[in-house]
């Protein structure tokens, strides 16, 4: 047995080598992943924008939906009426 070689297998340098080189991976993920999570929150953000501004599309699209329900029941009523006015008027007509 040599004394210069470990009994494990592994030279010490190597060890360092592979603790560094491990903290490298370590660090590599880590800023990807604080890459990817910037990212998300960018489109995050984004989908937030984009939902206030269909929420006001829709906002506005249900209160011209309202008005025009209105306008819809004053029209009818309104042609109920006259319809009733035709109706009284053509009575008088008829018992002339």
């Amino acid at each position: 047995m040599r004394m210069g070689i470990p009994v494990f297998g592994n030279n010490p340098r190597e060890l360092l080598n592979d603790g560094d080189h491990n903290k490298l991976d370590q660090s590599a993920q880590t800023e990807a992943l604080k890459a990817e999570i910037v990212l998300a929150r960018k489109k995050l953000q984004d989908a937030e924008a984009r939902m206030i501004e269909l929420q006001k599309k829709l906002d506005e699209f249900v209160n011209k939906e309202r008005q025009i329900a209105e306008i819809m029941i004053v029209a009818q009523i309104n042609a109920q009426r006259t319809e009733a006015q035709a109706r009284a008027r053509a009575e008088e007509l008829l018992l002339e």
